[in-house]
């Protein structure tokens, strides 16, 4: 059999998610094919950064997202950088979307991201790292090394821990 195209391969998994959570919402909440669609695309939103860091979710939507934790449980993981949170202009709290696999902040990205606790940025700082060239990376972004394979979370590490101090420094 061909192996799979990337696109064929994330529809497959899509239609596995959607096969999984049909039952639920269709007898539990009763909803319309229409509103179901409504209710899974209202909580991506894009944004200006959108052509660089792809899709943002928002609080609501990461919250079911992670199998129902709280506001405050969310906004206690970005105080402790253990998820990546960014602020818009009108004070609204997005979630980058590439944060996230199998309902969960991948563990890869969440070692990079408490590498940034001491800084004194904000969470379009980091997502703005993690998706810039990096000429030690061989003009790849951080994100892509470790989308290329987790393990590489050995490479973007260090990295991560030189931009944080220069970052911190006085």
């Amino acid at each position: 059999m061909a192996e799979l195209t990337y696109r064929q391969q994330m529809f497959e998994l899509l239609d596995q998610q959607v096969d999984e959570q049909f039952e639920r919402i269709v007898k539990e909440l009763n909803l319309s094919p229409a509103a179901v669609v409504d209710r899974m695309l209202d909580g991506v939103h894009s944004h200006q950064y959108s052509d660089q860091m792809g899709s943002f979710y928002d609080t609501a939507s990461v919250m079911r997202l992670l199998g129902g934790v709280s506001r405050q449980a969310i906004s206690e993981r970005a105080k402790n950088r253990t998820i990546l949170r960014v602020t818009t202009a009108d004070n609204k709290y997005l979630y980058p979307a590439f944060q996230f696999a199998n309902r969960e902040v991948r563990p890869e990205l969440r070692e990079v991201f408490i590498l940034f606790r001491a800084a004194p940025v904000d969470g379009w700082a980091i997502a703005e790292w993690l998706t810039s060239p990096a000429a030690s990376l061989g003009g790849k972004t951080p994100k892509q090394v470790l989308d290329a394979d987790p393990e590489n979370v050995t490479t973007i590490l260090p990295l991560a821990a030189e931009t944080a101090n220069r970052w911190s420094a006085p």
